[in-house]
């Protein structure tokens, strides 16, 4: 998508102007920073604590025991003792698993379930899950400003 927008700036006919490509290198850009929350930016984090889910737009802190029990079926489900069910998107719904069975959803919830017996049963007392947006703007909005900065170099 980078190489998109940098053929944008650069290889688009000179008669488009800046204000053309201007307005294309944000599209594509938004685009892009919206994949990325899809894809790389989606985790499941195993610690001595608890879980971490880092779903595309939203985090959220599972203490051990707050987790009331772990679905695994067409999408890995964790249900919390106060009623909550979260959904990781690393173990997100596809026709391919689910064709073969659902082998990645099973493989989470069954590593879930071995670090959880091998975690003492002291630790924490807590039940409190926790979550926040996590989007993480900043990057993708200075690098936004530098192609807009380019443009206005190139096509300025």
């Amino acid at each position: 998508m980078c190489l998109i927008v940098l053929w944008m700036i650069f290889f688009t006919p000179q008669h488009l102007g800046f204000w053309y490509v201007a307005q294309v290198v944000p599209a594509l850009w938004l685009v892009l920073w919206f994949c990325w929350l899809a894809t790389v930016h989606t985790k499941l984090e195993l610690s001595e604590s608890g879980l971490g889910i880092t779903n595309w737009f939203y985090r959220y802190q599972v203490p051990w025991r707050a987790i009331h029990w772990i679905q695994s079926g067409d999408l890995t489900v964790v249900h919390t003792v106060d009623g909550r069910r979260i959904k990781p998107a690393v173990g997100g719904y596809s026709l391919a698993g689910k064709l073969r069975g659902n082998p990645m959803q099973d493989r989470i919830s069954d590593q879930i379930a071995e670090f959880r017996k091998a975690v003492p049963d002291d630790v924490g007392t807590s039940v409190q899950v926790s979550g926040r947006l996590d989007i993480h703007p900043l990057p993708f909005l200075a690098a936004l400003a530098g192609f807009v900065l380019l443009t206005a170099i190139v096509r300025g």
